[in-house]
């Protein structure tokens, strides 16, 4: 049975390997709760995406001078404390 700090860093390698084709940044840990009742670890991570959603911007501005807009994402990763697999993926409403 895998202790917090291995399911924490099985839920790191998941993040970087789930989005390996996009470019994430300021990956940390949120939260860590056990599950006991079902042997498994909920792992809570936060990382900054780029926002490409349209917006509006002073004349192109921002673009000239290089500035990224990003926004941060938390997932909650559910880690079977037995197998150490990753059991799913879900979006952290705030």
């Amino acid at each position: 049975m895998i202790g917090v700090k291995e399911a924490i860093n099985v839920a790191m390698q998941a993040v970087k390997k789930y989005y390996e084709d996009q470019e994430i940044s300021d990956l940390a840990l949120e939260e860590v709760e056990p599950d006991k009742s079902h042997n498994r670890w909920l792992i809570t991570l936060g990382f900054l995406v780029p926002d490409k959603s349209p917006r509006q911007t002073a004349f192109g501005l921002e673009e000239t001078l290089g500035v990224k807009k990003v926004i941060r994402k938390y997932k909650i990763f559910t880690i079977d404390a037995e197998s150490e697999k990753v059991l799913s993926m879900k979006i952290r409403k705030l």
